[in-house]
């Protein structure tokens, strides 16, 4: 079985033929200016709750507050019931939050 340690950002990221760090970078410069300004970021991903040991592992966990993965056992996208979850749980007016999607 693999690791977090055995995934990289190449597997994580599309090929879009930009540097790998570079990316992250410019990922951690975007979460900070919006954090530093009252922002406040969560995660809704299908993948396995091992997301938030490569965000440890690649210095962006901090950045998030929490969020959903594919072991909350939502329905998938874009049925709206982890949003509405994530939005309750943490207090968050549906009015004014904004997802970010890739």
């Amino acid at each position: 079985k693999r690791t977090v340690n055995d995934i990289t950002k190449t597997e994580i990221y599309y090929n879009d033929g930009k540097d790998k760090d570079t990316d992250t970078d410019e990922i951690r410069a975007f979460r900070r200016f919006y954090i530093e300004n009252g922002g406040r970021n969560y995660i809704y991903t299908h993948s396995p709750s091992y997301i938030w040991d490569l965000l440890e592992k690649w210095g962006l966990r901090s950045y998030f507050e929490g969020g959903v993965t594919a072991d909350d056992d939502f329905p998938v996208k874009p049925a709206p019931d982890a949003l509405n979850f994530i939005c309750e749980k943490y207090g968050l007016d549906k009015s004014t939050t904004l997802m970010v999607g890739d």
